[in-house]
This record gives structure tokens, C-alpha cells and sequence, in this order.
């Protein structure tokens, strides 16, 4: 909820408490993949680009290691990363991250993932200059979020296009 309300600070205060108890239990280390890509997005919302770069790349290798389905975030993190820190220069390196999102969210069937794809693919489209394709992106992640019922994210991505 702190990443959705843009509360960087709290969130990365709590996420940071999650993974220190947490790191603790041998159950609790199957999640830690999820938890280091939202802390990624903290950092990143925080403008801290070289933590959510570290985030993202642990995320990711954690992830690939233990449970692929949490390689996806890790993958949206990275690629977010990429976009605030490379602009159009990322360009090859977000495609194979969202090339890699579209795979694992085919082979684990996590739907919920496809709408936030469309986002950074929006993302990109807008710095690359093709406004064209940011509003269909949006468009598509918008009615993506209104069909699962994920009526904040449908709310921000609505406020985005107008």
C-alpha cells in the first residue's frame, strides 16, 4: 500500500524490516525475490538509482535461482531502473526485460503481471517519442486493470490518460 500511496520512505523502512526478520526463516526466503523488486520500486520512486538498481538485480538473481514467478517484478524493476537511468539509451535491455516478463507471465500464467508490461512498454514508447504507442499501451493496461478489478492501478493508469 506505501508504494501505491507514493510513501517511498515508509515503504522502503518497511520493506527493509520484512527482509531483515524475514531472512531469519527458511520459508520466508521463497519471497524475498518479491520483496527486494518492491524495494527496488521504493528506491526508485526515492530517486535513489543505484539502490534500486541493487535491488532489482538481487531481486532478479534470487528469483532465478528459487522461484521464477517472482522474477517478474524483478524484471519490471530492472527494466524501470534502465528507463530513469538510461532513458532511450536502455532501450535493448528494457525490451529483453519485458521479452522476459511476456515469457515467465506465459509459462506461470500470472495475468496479473500483463497490465504493469503494458505500463513500461508505454514508459518506453513515451521516451523513445511514440505517443502513439504510449496511448494504446496505457489503453491496454487500463482495460487489463479494470477486468481483474485492480481498481487503484485502473485509477492511476486513468488519471495518466487524461
Amino acid at each position: 500500500m506505501l508504494l501505491l500511496k507514493s510513501r517511498w520512505s515508509e515503504a522502503i523502512t518497511e520493506l527493509e524490516l520484512a527482509l531483515r526478520i524475514g531472512g531469519e526463516t527458511v520459508s520466508f526466503r521463497a519471497t524475498d525475490a518479491f520483496l527486494l523488486s518492491s524495494l527496488a520500486e521504493a528506491h526508485l520512486g526515492a530517486g535513489d538509482l543505484a539502490g534500486a538498481r541493487s535491488c532489482a538485480e538481487q531481486a532478479l538473481d534470487r528469483a532465478t535461482r528459487k522461484t521464477p514467478l517472482w522474477a517478474i517484478p524483478a524484471h519490471l524493476a530492472l527494466g524501470r531502473v534502465i528507463l530513469a537511468e538510461s532513458g532511450r539509451a536502455g532501450r535493448e535491455q528494457i525490451e529483453v526485460a519485458l521479452a522476459s516478463c511476456e515469457a515467465l507471465i506465459e509459462r506461470t500464467q500470472a495475468l496479473f503481471y500483463e497490465p504493469h508490461v503494458h505500463e513500461l512498454r508505454a514508459q518506453l514508447a513515451r521516451v523513445l517519442g511514440d505517443e502513439a504507442l504510449w496511448t494504446h499501451e496505457m489503453n491496454e493496461a487500463l482495460k487489463l486493470h479494470t477486468r481483474m478489478g485492480a481498481k487503484g492501478h485502473a485509477q492511476r493508469v486513468t488519471s495518466m490518460l487524461s
